[in-house]
C-alpha cells in the first residue's frame, strides 16, 4: 500500500498539500486526526518506526502548524498530539488530491471489483467489523 500511495504521492509532487510533506508525515497526520490524544509512542508503533524518528516527523507537522504537543491534565508526563483547524482543512485538500490522482487507476474496474478490493483491505487493516460504508474514502466514484 505505501507503495502504490508513494507513486501516487509522486504524481502529484509540488502540488497543493501533498507537494508540502513526505508521505510519512501525511500517514502521521492521518493518524493524529483519526486518534486524538494519542501521543508519540502511539504513532511510532502506528508507524513501525523509532521515538526518535517520531519527534523529529512531529516537529515537522509542528513547524508547519499542522500538530501541537500538549501535556496530559491528568499526567503530566504524558504528552498528547493534538491536531487543529488547520490540520483538518490540510487533510480534507490532500484526501481530494488523493482521490483525484487515483480514479484514472480504477477507471476499467468494475464495481464488484472495487469492492473486493475494499473488503480485502478492510480485513487486512483488522476491521472485518466495521460496515464497508463507514469507509467512504476508499470510494473512488462519486
Amino acid at each position: 500500500m505505501r507503495r502504490v500511495m508513494g507513486r501516487c504521492f509522486a504524481r502529484m509532487e509540488g502540488r497543493g498539500a501533498a507537494g508540502r510533506l513526505p508521505l510519512i508525515h501525511h500517514f502521521a497526520l492521518h493518524f493524529v486526526l483519526r486518534g486524538e490524544g494519542a501521543t508519540q509512542s502511539d504513532l511510532a508503533r502506528f508507524l513501525g518506526v523509532t521515538g526518535g524518528y517520531v519527534t523529529g516527523l512531529v516537529d515537522t507537522l509542528e513547524r508547519e502548524g499542522l500538530v501541537r504537543r500538549v501535556r496530559d491534565e491528568s499526567d503530566r508526563r504524558r504528552i498528547q498530539l493534538k491536531a487543529g483547524p488547520k490540520a483538518r482543512r490540510f487533510h480534507r485538500q490532500l484526501h481530494a488530491q488523493v482521490l483525484e490522482s487515483t480514479a484514472p487507476l480504477f477507471r476499467e474496474w468494475s464495481d464488484q471489483e472495487i469492492d473486493a478490493l475494499r473488503d480485502m483491505l478492510r480485513r487486512l487493516a483488522g476491521g472485518e467489523d466495521r460496515p464497508a460504508d463507514s469507509y467512504p474514502h476508499l470510494s473512488v466514484r462519486s
